[in-house]
């Protein structure tokens, strides 16, 4: 039997990654049998949902996400966790055949249980996503960077760890080697699967003849903005006629320089439009009318905006290194080998002016096979030998 770990996605009004993934495997769990569970640290122990916090799993594509990624708890769901005899919640007991799934970052607390759990005989799996509080911890919250270097040795006392990409296993190896962590579980890459079904919506250039770029993403330091604000900006001033649009919450941590970059365009007359709340029916909408996306990211343990893209057939331009490289390397993609100002405009110009390079790489969309969360889910029980 799988436990489903959902404390953190089942407190939080987001639907940025992480969110989207522990969601996303919710939803197909839900066919399977899995139990979503909650860490109640105010009960201190493992039960099921409540109403409320199924109805944050169940995610209305409707409803535009809170750009608070913290966790919320009622006043009345610590009320009642410390009261827990009294208040008739639904403890969840897991037997030594069972595996936990862990699809977010945990903290100290949730780790202490799972090993409590380990030593009762449940198996505990993880979900890795990314090493970028490590890589690049100047632009990353310093509340992440504090509590990271824990986080990943604490991976290595679990039963399985399942990274997001090759590029992810092979940094987090590299730390438990730096740092002497020693790791008996089993651990590979399992690359995530796509979301969206709407596929393959074709070109919108002859709409009204102004090309729509769309970035979509964060916006915060490693995302890169600044970078590609500049390209655009490039672009505007050597004749490029086009359209960019924005989505994405801001980071006010990391993100502050971009969004003054974005307010001076948006000064300056040049055709930006910036939204950072868009409901899971905006960004489909979003991405069937652009034309191509540019992800100007410095680093990333997946990609996901990336997949997105190339499943609605549009190209995206992107790192060519990396996670981002491996995405990129399934096809429709304009890759660059430096994520600078230059380097952007360089291949954005290309998209914007060619348009035989644009039909063949929307062919080669079309041609890409993409995981789906069934599939994923499959690997995730093959891998459990459940």
């Amino acid at each position: 039997m799988i436990f489903l770990d959902c404390t953190h996605t089942s407190h939080c009004l987001a639907n940025t990654g992480i969110q989207r993934v522990t969601r996303s495997l919710y939803q197909e769990g839900q066919t399977r049998g899995w139990i979503p569970v909650v860490y109640d640290r105010f009960a201190q122990r493992w039960r099921s949902l409540d109403a409320s916090e199924r109805r944050l799993m169940e995610y209305v594509p409707s409803r535009s996400p809170s750009s608070r990624r913290s966790s919320r708890w009622s006043l009345w769901q610590k009320l009642r966790g410390r009261l827990f005899a009294s208040c008739g919640l639904d403890p969840v007991e897991m037997g030594n055949s069972s595996v936990l799934l862990a699809p977010e970052i945990f903290d100290s607390k949730r780790f202490a249980s799972f090993r409590e759990l380990q030593e009762k005989g449940v198996r505990v799996a993880a979900v890795f996503h990314d090493a970028i509080p490590l890589a690049m911890p100047q632009l990353t919250p310093r509340k992440t960077v504090d509590r990271f270097g824990d986080y990943l040795r604490e991976l290595g006392a679990l039963d399985h760890v399942f990274a997001v990409s090759r590029h992810s296993l092979e940094e987090l190896e590299k730390y438990w080697l730096r740092e002497s962590v020693s790791s008996t579980g089993t651990r590979l890459a399992l690359p995530l699967a796509v979301g969206f079904e709407g596929r393959d919506a074709g070109s919108s250039f002859s709409d009204n003849g102004v090309p729509r770029i769309l970035t979509v993403g964060s916006i915060e330091g490693r995302k890169n903005h600044e970078q590609w604000l500049r390209a655009a900006e490039r672009l505007w001033q050597t004749g490029h006629r086009f359209q960019l649009n924005l989505i994405g919450m801001l980071n006010r941590e990391t993100g502050l320089a971009a969004e003054r970059e974005i307010r001076r365009l948006q000064a300056a007359g040049h055709p930006l439009n910036w939204e950072p709340r868009v409901s899971d029916e905006g960004l489909i909408e979003a991405y069937r009318k652009c034309d191509f996306t540019v992800y100007p990211s410095l680093y990333e343990g997946f990609g996901l905006p990336i997949l997105e893209s190339l499943s609605f057939g549009k190209p995206c331009v992107c790192l060519a290194s990396g996670a981002t490289g491996e995405v990129a390397a399934l096809g429709g993609c304009v890759t660059v080998d430096e994520v600078t100002a230059e380097k952007l405009s360089e291949a954005s110009a290309r998209l914007l002016v060619d348009e035989e390079l644009r039909r063949r790489l929307e062919d080669e969309c079309r041609r890409i096979v993409f995981k789906t969360w069934t599939d994923y889910a499959d690997e995730i029980e093959e891998r459990l030998a459940l």
